[in-house]
């Protein structure tokens, strides 16, 4: 039973740095997107 408690919070660990890990990949290429797009943007109205 010990070691199946292990595995289970292993296993929520290893979800929980997934779900955290490609939330922060998402953002950062969310802001790098919206920089290019805002420079792009920021051009054409010049």
């Amino acid at each position: 039973m010990n070691f199946d408690n292990d595995m289970f919070s292993t296993y929520l660990t290893v979800i929980a740095a997934g779900i955290s890990a490609g939330f922060v990949l998402g953002f950062i290429s969310w802001g790098i997107g919206y920089a290019i797009y805002s420079i792009i943007k920021f051009f054409k109205m010049a």
